[in-house]
């Protein structure tokens, strides 16, 4: 994904394509709380919403596409160009973490078929 985001007195502006098309971008954040909430528009397609939260240089948060009954979400990451990725601390924890595994045997008899009698 290649994106120019503009922040500037409490507005935030940008565009940008991805494998989707390309999209423009229009919302608000605050300096004092973090907060950002924006649009993500792709021309002639559907739009994206994203509410997200300012943490150290970069945003974490959610987006949604449709409405209350027909929704898709899921959640987003962004930082600025030259800023190291900020998920790869949580990445690495999740995946140091040890991998045992417990099971237990269970026996079960075998089935047999029962054998042909004289009342076939």
């Amino acid at each position: 994904m290649e994106m120019l985001l503009v922040f500037k007195d409490g507005h935030l502006t940008g565009s940008g394509r991805d494998i989707i098309g390309t999209f423009l971008f229009k919302g608000t954040y605050d300096l004092a709380s973090g907060a950002c909430r924006w649009v993500k528009s792709y021309l002639g397609k559907h739009d994206v919403f994203y509410e997200g939260q300012n943490h150290e240089g970069f945003i974490h948060g959610a987006w949604t596409i449709g409405d209350a009954y027909h929704a898709m979400h899921g959640g987003f990451v962004i930082w600025p160009e030259g800023m190291a990725d900020p998920t790869q601390g949580a990445l690495k924890e999740a995946l140091s973490l040890p991998g045992v595994i417990i099971t237990e045997e269970v026996e079960q008899e075998a089935l047999v078929p029962s054998e042909m009698g004289a009342d076939d």
